[in-house]
């Protein structure tokens, strides 16, 4: 698990939305950028970080600029997995619009340092968000993701900070990543011992 600050960023100042992933169309930052534009219709205050690189990346920032959603919307490019924890750190949501998922590590990263998640309705994502820790939205909609965020904003900092600290203990409980390891060799000895014996 990461280690946290004790001071937290200034509860101030418009809401910190995060993304991390390839910027390819299995993630959906398509979609995303759609619930920012009717985000920033409807007057909300808030930033949106996108990390990470791939083949959609310029056409996406070329979206941003025709949607006029440059003073929201901020592509950081890709970061080391020992500098990308500084975004975590500073981030209020952490969203995740993908249209197919295996197992979405990156949420559980996101729940391991105490962030509040967004994630569509698909597999992987729904085995790990629930309503304690963030939302689940139905995929490739827009309407849909813009509603959930809409009730995060409504629910203020306080508490998501509240749900976040909830991710943790979940993180922490159940996808450690010791205890993960644990998990697998207790299966691998249970499996070894049912298997049949040859007769000699």
């Amino acid at each position: 698990m990461p280690e946290l600050p004790r001071d937290r960023p200034p509860a101030d100042g418009p809401w910190r939305v995060l993304f991390v992933g390839r910027l390819v169309e299995q993630k959906g930052v398509d979609i995303l950028l759609e619930a920012a534009r009717c985000l920033q219709e409807a007057r909300h205050d808030f930033v949106m970080q996108i990390v990470g690189d791939g083949p959609l990346r310029h056409a996406l920032q070329e979206r941003v600029e025709s949607m006029a959603l440059t003073n929201c919307v901020t592509f950081l490019g890709p970061k080391a997995p020992e500098t990308v924890g500084d975004a975590f750190l500073h981030a209020d949501i952490f969203v995740l619009p993908s249209r197919y998922e295996g197992m979405p590590g990156v949420l559980l990263q996101a729940l391991a340092y105490g962030v509040p998640v967004i994630a569509t309705r698909v597999s992987g994502s729904e085995d790990v968000v629930s309503d304690d820790v963030g939302w689940l939205v139905r995929g490739d909609d827009a309407a849909a993701l813009t509603a959930a965020f809409e009730q995060a904003f409504r629910i203020g900092r306080e508490g998501l900070r509240a749900m976040g600290a909830l991710g943790r203990e979940l993180a922490e409980r159940t996808y450690d990543m010791k205890l993960i390891a644990q998990s697998y060799e207790a299966l691998f000895e249970e499996l070894i011992g049912e298997q049949p014996k040859v007769a000699r």
